[in-house]
């Protein structure tokens, strides 16, 4: 059973992020086959992971993963919140999915039990409130 109560408050689209050079972006503006992704909810680090010959690695920042793609040391999701600040450097090649383009939920979580859940819920609808739905 799960003991968790969530509150679903808006998607947020991802990006791909790649090196300059990554040979990736000549093949056009259809999808790559191999960073296709089956629906916006779906697990992306899961079906990345299943994908035979990639390897996965990770960082304690957003920041950090961008500067190891700019270096050649993959490529990486970044939501679009984040896309105006790590590509200001202009280092990194960014490139859209196709539709149904991939995205990651925000929200809120706490403990059934907690005696503050009608604050939780409050707060997620203050957020609701001045966030839009989605971040394009």
């Amino acid at each position: 059973m799960d003991h968790r109560q969530r509150r679903h408050l808006r998607g947020e689209l991802t990006i791909l992020a790649l090196a300059k050079e990554h040979g990736i972006h000549r093949r056009g503006p259809r999808q790559p086959a191999h960073a296709r992704l089956q629906h916006s909810g779906h697990d992306v680090v899961g079906s990345l992971r299943r994908i035979e010959n990639i390897n996965t690695f990770g960082a304690s920042s957003l920041s950090t993963l961008v500067q190891m793609v700019a270096n050649g040391l993959g490529m990486t999701l970044l939501p679009a919140l984040a896309v105006p600040l790590e590509s200001r450097r202009g280092d990194i090649r960014l490139m859209r999915f196709t539709d149904p383009e991939p995205q990651r939920v925000i929200g809120l979580a706490w403990r059934r039990s907690s005696p503050r859940k009608r604050h939780f819920e409050e707060l997620g609808q203050m957020i609701a409130a001045i966030t839009p739905p989605q971040s394009q």
